[in-house]
């Protein structure tokens, strides 16, 4: 693992060679590259106390150094650096910090651009908060070969990946343990690759939504926090306090591998018609084993939407079925009558007339 002690010749301004210091705060200038920049054992830094400041890298261009910053202390606020076009590529050789102990700090790869690092940090100090990361366009790539760290010890930082964006973390990634942080993986084809696993929360608040998208590799839902959205994932556990809420409001999340439930996890549903699952009520597909953990009638919210009525939901299918349902298997639902059991590797709602 790199760790954050390693970084050496921290430089100030937007482009630095190594071994060159400025102490001077640098507010709303723009710099564009569009050739090769090497700061060698040096950082390359857009916005060291100042603000406002814009870093492009277009039309091929190639930035190298050994570690990388948007907004590094407290008062670099609000700066970005976009990375656009086909190989136009920011190499890093350690660790890459949005917002470090700033706040309203940006990253956009788009149309192609990539950036390459082996950790990444958006958010990570106490303070650094509100900062985000957007990686949208088929070939937009957020390469890290380690870890990936979303809002360590900042609240509000965001990640974004959609248009057919990909992010790759090699290792242990997270969103949190910072309150209110968020990532959103949009549209078919946007793909977070968890290389070394994924976990959602450890404060309350912070949030993976998918609207369409997918990630590869398993997912941990931590209390507190929130899994919402229709797409795909790659494996699935939701610990005591954590919320699934499959839909938008309708649809299907797909589980390619195993979905392991709490007695304590809570669990949203939107109901219209039972007449087909995903479209019009809201389902979980797992195509390993699907483990109740003990859940009962009282984990779930139900949400009835139009067209709602008796009828059989399929509420969650599995190519197995596991683990025991809660004592309480029955209530109402929309001034129903509603009963939980397990029929045919399925977790089924039956609402009476």
């Amino acid at each position: 693992m790199s760790s954050r002690m390693q970084r050496i010749g921290i430089l100030a301004g937007l482009a630095l060679a190594a071994g060159a210091w400025a102490a001077q705060a640098q507010n709303n200038t723009t710099n564009i590259i569009s050739s090769y920049e090497d700061v060698g054992r040096g950082a390359y830094v857009c916005g060291d106390n100042g603000s406002g400041n814009v870093l492009i890298i277009t039309n091929g261009g190639n930035v190298n150094s050994f570690t990388g910053f948007i907004g590094k202390s407290g008062q670099a606020h609000s700066n970005t650096v976009i990375v656009t076009g086909a190989g136009s590529v920011w190499n890093d050789t350690t660790g890459f910090d949005i917002g470090d102990r700033s706040s309203g700090n940006s990253l956009i790869l788009t149309n192609g651009g990539k950036l390459n690092c082996t950790a990444g940090y958006l958010g990570y100090y106490n303070g650094a908060n509100n900062n985000a990361a957007v990686v949208t366009g088929a070939g937009s790539l957020w390469n890290v070969g380690e870890g990936l760290f979303v809002g360590n010890g900042g609240t509000g930082n965001s990640l974004t990946i959609a248009n057919g964006g990909a992010v790759y973390s090699g290792e242990a990634a997270t969103v949190g343990p910072g309150p209110n942080n968020s990532a959103s993986i949009i549209g078919t084809g946007s793909v977070w690759t968890a290389n070394g696993g994924l976990a959602i929360g450890g404060a309350a608040g912070s949030r993976l939504t998918l609207d369409g998208g997918s990630v590869a590799g398993m997912t941990l839902v931590k209390g507190g926090s929130t899994l919402a959205g229709v797409g795909t994932l790659g494996g699935l556990t939701l610990e005591k306090d954590a919320t699934l809420s499959p839909g938008n409001p309708a649809g299907r999340l797909v589980v390619t591998g195993n979905l392991t439930l709490n007695s304590g996890t809570k669990l949203n549903f939107a109901l219209g018609s039972a007449k087909e699952a995903g479209a019009d009520y809201a389902q979980v597909a797992v195509q390993g084993t699907l483990d109740l953990g003990g859940v009962g009638f009282d984990n779930f919210t139900f949400t009835t939407r139009g067209g709602f009525g008796p009828g059989v939901f399929k509420l969650m299918t599995g190519a197995t079925l596991a683990g025991n349902l809660g004592a309480t298997t029955g209530g109402t639902v929309g001034g129903k009558k509603a009963v939980l059991s397990k029929e045919d590797k399925s977790l089924v709602l039956t609402v009476s007339p």
